[in-house]
């Protein structure tokens, strides 16, 4: 009889041990997902992939796209002047409507041979405010602390092995799915990495068109958009705060460590619809179309 008794526990403790070790890989996972998309957040254009893209878009804007720009700027130019000696007879044309002209084409010029430096810079203002919210937030990035895990195996120690059974399967199950969450992550910021490099790359071309007050827009539109994409990283990186609070909460709350252990999931995929809407919402607060 004391056989079967023992026989009981140390399945009981087998079952408790496999989902702890089960939980702890769920967390862990949990932790990773904020800690690897920071990671591309934070990283700048200039050096992502050891350098090597931004050599490549910086060598095609300056040699493939500047040079187009410049033919279209130099035809805004000629419609304006054309425009101009349309609406006014010949003894009406002064000098002050040439250098008006001369001065918004070395001024258009100016901006082509400086545009990717601009637009580069413009990233760099988005880039400081996401560092100095990471500085603001360091304090409260670890969610998986020694107390919480204690608490959590304060409750597994207490149910029996049927729930730790359930609890295994769960976990697991979460586990593979916070894994896709994670990817799912990662992928969003890279490619708002890549997104970054065509903005740079075309930028020479939409430039070109600030001079006019027709085809201003496009440009100004343009700027719009790079702004909208450069504090897109720091409303994700909001995100990330936010979730880290959330699964703080959760992992303590009260009730089951199954309950906890959903809620958790559901935070996760929550943090994947809500990174990828981060780039509707910028651009309407930039006001970009």
């Amino acid at each position: 009889m004391a056989s079967i008794f023992n026989l009981d526990d140390w399945f009981r403790g087998l079952c408790q041990g496999g989902a702890k070790s089960a939980v702890k890989w769920f967390l862990e996972s949990v932790q990773g997902m904020p800690d690897d998309a920071a990671k591309y957040l934070t990283e700048n254009p200039e050096t992502f992939s050891g350098g090597t893209v931004f050599t490549i878009i910086r060598e095609i804007s300056i040699n493939a796209i500047v040079p187009i720009a410049i033919i279209i700027l130099t035809m805004i130019v000629c419609y304006d002047f054309i425009s101009q000696f349309m609406n006014r007879s010949t003894r009406d044309m002064d000098l002050e409507i040439v250098f008006k002209l001369c001065f918004k084409l070395g001024i258009g010029i100016f901006l082509l041979n400086h545009v990717f430096d601009l637009t580069i810079g413009i990233f760099e203002i988005g880039q400081t405010a996401v560092e100095r919210l990471v500085e603001t937030t360091s304090g409260n990035s670890d969610l998986i602390t020694d107390g919480t895990l204690s608490v959590l195996e304060e409750k597994i120690d207490k149910t029996g092995a049927a729930e730790c059974i359930g609890l295994m399967l769960v976990s697991l199950v979460c586990y593979l799915i916070q894994l896709i969450c994670s990817i799912f992550v990662q992928v969003i910021c890279i490619s708002r990495m890549l997104e970054i490099y065509i903005y740079c790359s075309i930028s020479p071309i939409p430039i070109a068109t600030l001079t006019n007050r027709e085809w201003g827009g496009v440009g100004t539109n343009f700027i719009k958009n790079l702004f909208a994409l450069a504090f897109q990283a720091f409303m994700m990186e909001i995100c990330l705060v936010l979730f880290n609070a959330l699964i703080s909460g959760a992992l303590v709350a009260e009730g089951s460590v199954i309950a906890s252990i959903c809620n958790c999931l559901v935070i996760g995929i929550m943090l994947c619809f809500t990174m990828l809407k981060c780039g509707s919402i910028s651009k309407s607060i930039f006001n970009a179309i």
